[in-house]
């Protein structure tokens, strides 16, 4: 009887630690899960004001209008306007995500009068100047990445999840300009804090901090109002904040095209 206990109690510990073992490995993907669900809108408009900071401390600001509407399939499409200073009023980026091939992006340029397509070579390229890359816009594709849930660590008095996202293959890599990524995750509501980025050869060059972080009046969804994003290697900085998020109030599908690229748009 002692000698059946015996193999009854390590089949069960045998068990529980394969269970760990597996809970463990799915725990990353898990919380990216969540991160995507607290995310996820029909819709979304927001006006932003984006501040460069140069190595020695200059400032430029910039103002936006960022409109976005999700299909069915949870297609996200994005429409970014800048509406101030005038050197880049009318700059403007649309983006429109597929289950079943490459997104298209545009970017228009009023100075030239001309709308470039943004190919998938070029997403490592800067945003208009910015510390963000055409990738960093993009909706997180889950399935691009392995998940791993590394540790638990308190920032700014807040419990976070550390995740690791590494691509899962050396053309993604190649595409996102990213070898891993640190993701700091929230327990409370599941919004990232920060997130360490590490270039082809494993460096940590950029690093992404959240702050003022909030539900939206009249709506569940908690936003961060301000992003900031440091390139260590530049010593360049992109600061965002956030104002008058409006949530599931109601986007024209047909705000989202090329001919709404190239001129004046009422978002209300």
């Amino acid at each position: 009887m002692k000698i059946f206990k015996a193999i009854k109690l390590s089949a069960i510990l045998v068990v529980f630690s394969l269970n760990v073992s597996v809970l463990s490995a799915q725990t990353g993907l898990e919380v990216m899960t969540k991160n995507e669900k607290q995310v996820f809108a029909d819709d979304e408009k927001v006006d932003i004001t984006m501040t460069l900071v140069n190595k020695k401390g200059k400032t430029r600001v910039r103002t936006i209008n960022q409109v976005t509407k999700s299909d069915e399939a949870r297609n996200r499409s994005s429409i970014i306007r800048f509406t101030s200073p005038s050197d880049v009023k009318g700059t403007s980026f649309l983006a429109i995500e597929y289950s079943d091939r490459d997104d298209d992006q545009w970017l228009y340029l009023p100075a030239l009068s001309k709308t470039r397509r943004i190919s998938s070579s070029n997403q490592t390229d800067n945003f208009v100047g910015s510390d963000f890359t055409y990738e960093d816009l993009a909706t997180e594709d889950l399935e691009d990445f392995k998940y791993t849930n590394v540790k638990q660590e308190t920032l700014d008095g807040q419990d976070c999840f550390l995740v690791e996202a590494i691509p899962v293959s050396e053309s993604k890599i190649k595409e996102t300009g990213y070898s891993k990524r640190e993701i700091y995750v929230r327990k409370s509501d599941f919004v990232i804090a920060k997130v360490n980025f590490y270039d082809k050869n494993g460096v940590h060059f950029k690093t992404l901090t959240t702050g003022d972080i909030k539900k939206v009046v009249n709506n569940e969804k908690s936003r961060a109002y301000e992003i900031s994003m440091n390139n260590l290697k530049t010593n360049h900085k992109t600061i965002l904040k956030f104002s008058n998020f409006q949530i599931n109030t109601g986007v024209e599908t047909d705000l989202f095209s090329k001919r709404n690229l190239e001129k004046e748009y009422s978002y209300d």
